[in-house]
């Protein structure tokens, strides 16, 4: 029964998190795609349809992993719930005799699991966090620092060459996983402090 409890809270949590991976990509890729080719109209004409594709990827990507993780994070809070039901129900009935049995081998492996998925989870969302934003400073000098003139031609102004475009995108890119890195990594390392905080103090 214990090996059957473990072997179930593996697949919960890796499934999770798995899930959450895959939402995530689709989540940061589709809203900088949208933001690109809708609102500041950094994609040509011409490579509309092979970004739709991409786009559609993406969105798929969004539309599996969110409702897996969903779906199995509303199964992992189910199961911890009615656990602390059975244990609080436990240590009243037996404060004293029984406190050591209600902390027992099923609990401690399965609490495990779940300390690990947070912090795993918070730490993709710190990796995600750090590496876009180690990308702002030279995408943002490389989109509105590095213009130049093109070589005028008798009898016409010289023209401003535009920002680069591929930048300006990857600066979009980048601020959107940003945000979603800065949000997982927030809800994921709030939740594992406070149920280390509340582990400590019993």
């Amino acid at each position: 029964m214990k090996n059957r409890i473990t072997v179930r809270t593996v697949y919960l949590y890796l499934v999770t998190t798995v899930a959450i991976i895959m939402a995530l990509t689709g989540v940061i890729g589709s809203i900088s795609d949208v933001l690109n080719m809708y609102v500041f109209h950094l994609i040509e004409a011409e490579s509309m349809p092979s970004e739709l594709g991409s786009l559609l990827g993406l969105l798929s990507s969004v539309v599996v992993g969110a409702p897996l993780w969903l779906y199995h994070l509303r199964i992992i809070e189910r199961d911890r719930r009615s656990f602390l039901q059975r244990q609080a129900s436990r240590q009243a009935e037996s404060v004293v005799a029984d406190s050591n049995t209600a902390s027992g081998n099923v609990p401690s492996s399965r609490d495990f699991v779940r300390n690990l998925y947070f912090y795993l989870v918070a730490c993709i969302g710190l990796f995600i966090l750090m590496f876009n934003a180690v990308t702002i400073p030279p995408n943002t000098y490389q989109a509105f620092f590095m213009s130049s003139t093109v070589v005028a031609i008798p009898g016409q102004p010289k023209a401003p060459i535009p920002g680069d475009t591929y930048a300006m995108q990857s600066l979009v890119r980048s601020v959107i996983g940003c945000l979603v890195g800065l949000v997982v990594w927030l809800y994921h390392w709030r939740v594992a402090e406070r149920e280390y905080t509340d582990s400590s103090g019993t």
